[in-house]
């Protein structure tokens, strides 16, 4: 039997279990993602129904291009290869329109120029600065921090937006009103942290612990619960609209201080 009609015949969603918590239904993009991100390995669990289990790693529908290659499958270095030579053909045929790409640029200089000229230059956007102490306020935004604990310091009102911040020390850390906007705090500890509305569109949460944080009026629209740990978590007015919740699901469009599963 060939790969191919074996991935037909798997499950498009799977209850995974990792690091002894088990989540889901996933689908089967969700788990290529999770496994692509580092939040899963390739030795982790993975059921259809919570009673067979085996390793991700043999079940190749849900196992990335990248990785099924990296371990020897011919099929996977084949599509890899055909790839990269699709790529090389479209930066070959790139390279044939110079002329053209330079005509476009010409034109976009042109009216930026114009457009300043006419209407005066636009507000600077305020540069990150990874190497700031943690402070009320710090522009943090799309910084690479390992590591991090800032111990009793307060980051209210901080940029976050876009950080990655894995496996973060917050515990007890004042975060209110906050730009946490596609954040990744995975495995962090925000224990009793004050997150209180706090902006965390799209934010990575995945196997975090919001154990006794205090979320109340935070925008979670988005944002990835999958994993995470809430107890005695406040959620009072916390827009949840469209997250995925601890275990993978979905929460409905209108869920407000809880989630409301979404039906399909």
């Amino acid at each position: 039997m060939t790969m191919k009609k074996q991935e037909e015949k798997e499950p498009q969603s799977w209850f995974v279990r990792h690091e002894g918590l088990v989540m889901g239904p996933l689908s089967n993009a969700r788990i290529r993602h999770l496994l692509l991100d580092g939040e899963l390995e390739l030795s982790d669990q993975i059921s259809p129904d919570k009673q067979s289990w085996q390793a991700i790693g043999r079940i190749p529908g849900v196992v990335p291009l990248q990785l099924r290659a990296d371990a020897g499958d011919s099929e996977a270095q084949a599509k890899l290869a055909a790839r990269e030579q699709a790529e090389a053909r479209d930066i070959e045929q790139e390279k044939r329109f110079p002329l053209a790409a330079l005509a476009i640029s010409l034109l976009i200089v042109g009216g930026v120029v114009l457009y300043s000229l006419w209407f005066g230059m636009p507000d600077a956007i305020d540069t990150p600065e990874c190497a700031t102490p943690p402070a009320p306020g710090v522009n943090w935004r799309n910084c690479l921090i390992n590591d991090l604990d800032v111990g009793a310091a307060s980051l209210a009102g901080a940029n976050l937006n876009s950080a990655v911040l894995r496996r973060a020390k917050l515990s007890a850390t004042d975060l209110s009103n906050a730009d946490l906007r596609y954040v990744n705090l995975s495995h962090a500890d925000l224990r009793h942290a004050q997150l209180q509305d706090a902006a965390m569109v799209g934010a990575n949460l995945q196997f975090a612990d919001l154990r006794g944080a205090d979320l109340s009026r935070a925008d979670l629209r988005f944002a990835d619960l999958s994993g995470s740990r809430i107890d005695d978590a406040n959620l009072q007015h916390a827009r949840l609209g469209s997250a995925l919740w601890l275990d993978g699901r979905s929460c409905g469009d209108d869920s407000i201080g809880r989630c409301e599963i979404a039906t399909e």
